[in-house]
C-alpha cells in the first residue's frame, strides 16, 4: 500500500480478495494512529480509481488473487490518503510525526 506523497510509509500486506474496503481501512487505522477518513484507490491515486464502497471486496473492484499460494499471488498497489484527527487544541497535526 502506498501513502500519497509519503513514500516512507509504504508497506506490503498479503490479504485475500474477499477482504472488504472497510477491513483495509482497519488495517490502515492500526498502522497509523490519529487518522480518519481514508481514501483508497486501485493502482493510482485518481478519482476514477477510488474504492468508495466500504462493503465491496477487492474482488468486486476487479482485483484477482491466486488459488495456489501467497508467493504466486499478484501484486496490486492500493494508494491511500487520509485526514489527520484534531489535536487537543483542535488543530490538525500536518506531519503526524509526534502527538502531544
Amino acid at each position: 500500500m502506498k501513502l500519497l506523497d509519503w513514500s516512507h510509509n509504504n508497506f506490503k500486506e498479503t490479504i485475500t480478495t474477499d477482504t472488504t474496503v472497510s477491513q483495509l481501512k482497519k488495517v490502515l487505522e492500526q498502522k497509523h494512529s490519529h487518522v480518519k477518513n481514508f481514501i483508497l484507490c486501485k493502482e493510482e491515486f485518481r478519482e476514477t480509481h477510488e474504492m468508495l464502497d466500504d462493503k465491496k471486496t477487492l474482488k468486486d473492484y476487479g482485483i484477482n488473487g491466486s488459488i495456489d499460494d501467497k508467493e504466486s499471488a499478484p501484486s496490486v498497489t492500493i494508494c491511500y490518503n487520509f485526514t489527520p484527527m484534531k489535536n487537543k487544541e483542535g488543530k490538525s497535526d500536518p506531519l503526524l510525526l509526534s502527538w502531544t
